[in-house]
């Protein structure tokens, strides 16, 4: 991320972040949430979090990887019956892989 700040005297100053993003078990569940257009969508995909989350935590990587693929299946049935729209879809689909 960057920008140019022009200061009074006409001086211009380049500015540069770097931002690092990091998804949840948790927070791609609230997305689902919040993008789901019936709550029955939201816990298609949440339930399979839950459950990688609880793997993971045991050390389980084999059952992590079954369950993100659960929860990628939801959020692809989940757009066939317009419960997320192309890009939500697209969006959690792209959340869910950076939790594997």
């Amino acid at each position: 991320m960057g920008g140019r700040i022009r200061d009074a005297d006409g001086g211009v100053t380049d500015y540069h972040a770097t931002v690092r993003v990091t998804a949840t078990f948790d927070s791609v569940c609230a997305v689902a949430r919040q993008y789901a257009s019936k709550r029955l969508w939201a816990e298609a995909v949440c339930v399979p979090l839950a459950l990688a989350e609880r793997d993971s935590a045991r050390g389980n990587h084999r059952l992590v990887q079954l369950d993100l693929k659960g929860a990628a299946l939801a959020v692809r049935v989940g757009q066939l019956g317009h419960g997320f729209t192309q890009q939500q879809a697209a969006t959690l689909l792209r959340l869910i892989a950076t939790l594997g």
